[in-house]
């Protein structure tokens, strides 16, 4: 199998045999691995993970107690 190791290597590979026309679609990203990303040209930018993410959380975890 592996391991994680295998994973960081063989996901850049992982492309799949039939894409659509949209020749970005179902390539993976550089930044696959990375929690902080681009926070302007990402798909899912660091400051939408901290933001975004992080106080609604802890907003709906405290309501919840």
């Amino acid at each position: 199998v592996g391991g994680f190791q295998a994973v960081l290597d063989k996901y850049p590979q992982a492309i799949p045999s039939i894409r659509v026309p949209n020749t970005t679609c179902g390539i993976p990203r550089e930044d696959a691995f990375h929690i902080f990303r681009h926070p302007v040209t990402s798909d899912l930018p660091w400051p939408g993970v901290i933001l975004g993410m992080s106080i609604p959380s802890m907003w709906y975890w405290c309501s919840d107690q």
